[in-house]
């Protein structure tokens, strides 16, 4: 796809290089970093997963073939700490940019203190992903109820309320093509995706779920989110809502590294619900926006990002059909299509259309790349 193969992270790389490590099955030219092919200003000097990664001058890179500014000589890019100890150290230091969105109360900080510091731009969501391969989750009714009971302006004000994000009405995000075909802000007039809960709602689809009063009545679910702040508010905020039609839940916080390694990401060990995940789309199109989320066959063993697990063989051809359609309009309304049947089967709960915040330190110049919401290095500045 031409679109894919335009962005930034996509670099090609000499045949004659790569057979070496294409000699193997799979392929080892992922595992080493540092070996990789660079052509770019800069180049990875080291890497760990643990420490972080520091990028480099490519040497055979030339100002005066590329558009791209490149102040920096070096980039040195840390990893772990609390976010909040990590955002104020930002926002308090010099020539340091922080990478991941801070927490509520340090944007809250930034926007009335030092708002030449915070960078906003929209894109991507945030959802609770419910198992649709485990009861009681299997059953499209009680999914409806557990969106129409969640109170999605509470999860989205934990978070930072109407700064960084609104609640969603379907899964194409705002500025992404077929948003507008898919009915734009007011998407499809789904009630059980309306923002506020509504528990006479919710108990109506429970009914239609074979549950006489109402509540559930089974056994008790477990749900798993982010341990980093505000991952715990925004799970409490989401289990007293199922709580209120009869689910006893075990709530369960984790480092969110964790989350998707161990848990979320891989489908034998997925929990009932996740809680706490969210989608950027990679680049500009229905088919970024939804079909790794939500197509069955895009479901792995390990590094899984469908979280709902969902796999609906009408859902998958459907965006077979429309991946393949290469008139903007026809293909735009196709994604639409798409969104309206995955909304309908209500595998998650979109609580946040994102405005992901980000934070400098002083005397920062930080320019955020739209297309996945962090710093563009190339064209970032000190000074």
């Amino acid at each position: 796809m031409v679109k894919a193969m335009s962005m930034p992270i996509t670099v090609p790389v000499p045949k004659e290089y790569a057979a070496k490590f294409d000699k193997k099955n799979p392929s080892t030219y992922d595992s080493d970093p540092t070996v990789q092919a660079f052509t770019g200003p800069y180049m990875i000097k080291s890497f760990s997963s643990s420490r972080g990664i520091t990028l480099v001058r490519n040497p055979n890179w030339s100002a005066s073939t590329d558009f791209r500014p490149a102040y920096a000589d070096k980039i040195v890019w840390k990893t772990g700490g609390d976010s909040t100890v990590v955002a104020r150290q930002t926002l308090a230091g010099t020539g340091s940019l922080m990478a991941d969105g801070p927490p509520a109360n340090v944007v809250k900080q930034a926007y009335q203190t030092k708002r030449t510091q915070l960078a906003i731009t929209p894109l991507g969501e945030r959802y609770v992903a419910m198992n649709t391969q485990k009861k009681p989750f299997d059953n499209v009714n009680i999914r409806r109820a557990v969106s129409a009971v969640t109170d999605k302006l509470a999860m989205n004000l934990v978070r930072g309320g109407a700064l960084v994000g609104v609640p969603g009405t379907h899964f194409l995000t705002p500025g992404q093509p077929g948003f507008e075909e898919a009915g734009g802000n007011n998407g499809f007039g789904l009630d059980f995706m309306k923002a506020n809960a509504d528990v006479a709602l919710a108990q109506k689809y429970m009914k239609k779920a074979g549950f006489s009063s109402g509540k559930y009545s089974g056994p008790q679910i477990t749900v798993i989110g982010a341990a980093e702040d505000p991952g715990p508010k925004t799970s409490q905020v989401f289990a007293s809502g199922l709580k209120k039609i009869g689910f006893n839940v075990k709530v369960l916080n984790v480092p969110q590294a964790t989350m998707y390694s161990k848990f979320c990401g891989v489908p034998k060990n997925a929990p009932d619900v996740c809680s706490t995940v969210g989608w950027l789309p990679d680049f500009p199109d229905g088919y970024a926006n939804l079909w790794v989320p939500f197509n069955g066959t895009a479901i792995t063993q390990a590094n899984n990002a469908n979280w709902p697990q969902l796999n609906d063989p009408k859902i998958n051809a459907a965006m077979s059909k429309a991946s393949s359609v290469a008139d903007e309009t026809q293909r735009n309304q196709a994604w639409a299509q798409v969104d309206k049947m995955i909304s309908q089967a209500a595998p998650a709960v979109e609580w946040q259309w994102s405005k992901d915040p980000l934070v400098t330190g002083k005397g920062v110049h930080g320019v955020m790349a739209l297309w996945n919401a962090d710093w563009d290095l190339a064209y970032s500045s000190v000074g």
